[in-house]
């Protein structure tokens, strides 16, 4: 047999109902049904890089009332990774071949879906209907190139008892595009079963590397790109690798970042509410399996952890330093005397309020956003509820310590969304009832018209970063396509910064093109001026970097991040200090 076959399908997103308040819960395993696997055959390939064609295609046919969603939200995930991935061809379309094992278990591949496809990777798609199930999407790949060991089969199973509830909002349906995003991830190789086999894209040679598991079961990946991201975005040098999720078995662990260190990027192991990011971190480990290379984009920005060192990134909650990402004084729902809104805050994000929790995925407790509290969901303001709050709910609203309701017998909880802005200089100012107050001095407390109002309010500890991190587009883009480092990926035949616009030609970033501009290459298929490799400055080719950013080295046409940049510049802190 000349193929490659491997399933493994990895559980995502799971979630239970408490006090009306979505929570991750357990995870269950899916045990791993067939393994054929056969060493790759790693001779050079000599192809160039090109976008990534996704296809999916169902085993059957989503319910009525979802399918129209269903559609629109693949549509968005073949547009987003045709615009930011990279993969080599090595045909122009793939072949069912008569050997492949079509039983999955879960998923039989009918005899019509035999056939050839003009994609690079393929997902057959399932559908279900489980209330007692405790997951919202599962996917893994199945089939692998003869010559890559890239995947080129999937499956993916949806489970519409948990999908149905994403309609709705806008911030419903952004949610829906991140489960899918998220097990599409998978089904593109991350997953532990295929770490062994990750290959160095330049050398086309596998990785010189163990895997490093510590004494508490988590394990730290140290394939190149995301050890040196994570080293710099932390500031520790010594760490060994991007370390993984260890909690809720071989379904969750080993293949998820780690909660406590990476919190809310998509590749967590569950679902949380609020501002879920999709990081360098992601499109890292993407790179390092040697099957894809990134597009240059502006990925969302993480402020968790960022500069906080070794002593974070080890040691946690469970340092002797004290970080403001964790709390320490959870909510015990066990305890008939506790109640949740003595455990209330914003979110690290700051982008909805929440309560201290244990999740169940890390042992660190940390605020997490209740639902109806969420200030980016538009939908969440009800005037029965909010009347005189002057809350704000939308893309453009943050939590804020404090409050400003009217006169008279309102609701006050300690902590508001109040709508925010900031100018090209990352000054930060926060708008009430019509009146803009300046926050760009991190936590002051504006004056205000006492007569009018009640309490006060404080701002930010820290305006500036909370501007440059800001990762929001407008209305989540419409449910027409999926936000990323605050630029909209849209569907074709949608342009602007929220997909607001009719585009029937090209798209160069959210403008509607005749054509595409320099260092930039139209896409026929996503219909978008794809941009240079990624950190690339200028290129010749969409796989040719000609100079890259400064913080990047030119290597085989592709920049990466200068290996001793974090080095030097932590030697030229220490000779500044011993001056």
């Amino acid at each position: 047999m000349k193929h490659l076959l491997l399933f493994y399908f990895t559980i995502c997103f799971a979630a239970s109902q408490d006090l009306n308040i979505k929570l991750p819960s357990q995870m269950k395993l899916l045990q791993k049904l067939r393994e054929n696997r056969r060493d790759r055959n790693l001779e050079d390939i000599k192809t160039s890089w090109e976008p990534i064609r996704i296809h999916f295609e169902y085993v059957e046919t989503p319910p009525a009332d979802y399918i129209q969603q269903t559609e629109t939200v693949l549509e968005i995930i073949k547009t987003f990774f045709g615009r930011h991935l990279l993969v080599k061809r090595q045909t122009g379309s793939l072949e069912w071949k008569s050997t492949y094992e079509t039983d999955w278990g879960l998923i039989i591949v009918p005899a019509s879906l035999q056939k050839s496809y003009d994609s690079d990777l393929v997902f057959f798609v399932a559908q279900e209907t489980d209330a007692d199930a405790e997951y919202v999407a599962r996917a893994g790949p199945v089939i692998f190139d003869e010559k890559t060991g890239r995947p080129i089969f999937g499956l993916m199973i949806l489970n519409n008892h948990y999908m149905l509830e994403f309609q709705g909002t806008n911030a419903k349906f952004e949610a829906a595009v991140q489960v899918v995003l998220h097990e599409t991830i998978h089904g593109l190789g991350f997953t532990n079963n295929l770490y062994d086999n990750y290959i160095n894209s330049t050398s086309g040679q596998k990785y010189d590397f163990t895997v490093y598991q510590r004494v508490n079961q988590q394990i730290d990946l140290p394939t190149p790109r995301l050890t040196q991201l994570a080293r710099k975005h932390f500031g520790c040098c010594d760490l060994f690798g991007g370390t993984m999720e260890d909690q809720n078995g071989r379904g969750t662990a080993g293949s998820h970042f780690e909660r406590s260190i990476f919190h809310n990027d998509l590749m967590t192991g569950s679902m949380i509410s609020g501002n879920t990011l999709f990081t360098d971190f992601t499109f890292a480990i993407l790179e390092d399996t040697g099957f894809y290379r990134v597009t240059k984009h502006a990925s969302d920005v993480q402020l968790w952890g960022l500069d906080k060192g070794c002593d974070f990134y080890q040691q946690q909650c469970y340092s002797d330093s004290t970080y403001e990402e964790f709390c320490e004084n959870p909510y015990d729902p066990s305890d008939e005397k506790d109640n949740v809104a003595n455990h209330l805050s914003c979110s690290y994000a700051q982008t909805g309020i929440g309560f201290c929790v244990n999740d169940g995925l890390v042992e660190c407790p940390y605020y997490y956003i209740i639902e109806d509290l969420d200030c980016r969901d538009a939908d969440n303001y009800d005037a029965k509820v909010f009347q005189g709050t002057n809350f704000h709910f939308g893309y453009d609203s943050m939590c804020i310590r404090g409050g400003l309701p009217k006169k008279g017998d309102y609701l006050y909880i300690g902590f508001s969304c109040f709508q925010y802005s900031c100018d090209e200089d990352h000054q930060l100012s926060i708008i009430v009832d019509g009146t803009t107050y300046d926050c760009s001095d991190g936590g002051s407390i504006p004056s205000f018209d006492d007569n009018k109002y009640l309490y006060g309010f404080m701002c930010p500890d820290n305006p500036e970063d909370i501007c440059q991190s800001k990762n929001e587009c407008p209305n989540q883009c419409n449910k027409k396509g999926y936000c990323l480092g605050g630029v909209c990926t849209c569907i074709p035949g949608y342009a602007g910064r929220a997909c607001e616009k009719a585009c029937t030609t090209y798209r160069d970033g959210i403008e509607c093109v005749q054509t595409c501009p320099a260092n930039t290459f139209a896409n026929d298929l996503t219909m978008y001026c794809i941009g240079c490799p990624a950190n690339c400055a200028t290129c010749s080719a969409l796989d040719v970097c000609t100079l890259c950013e400064d913080t990047h080295e030119l290597v085989a046409g592709f920049c990466e991040l200068r290996v001793y940049s974090l080095m030097l510049v932590t030697s030229f802190i220490a000779l500044f200090l011993a001056l």
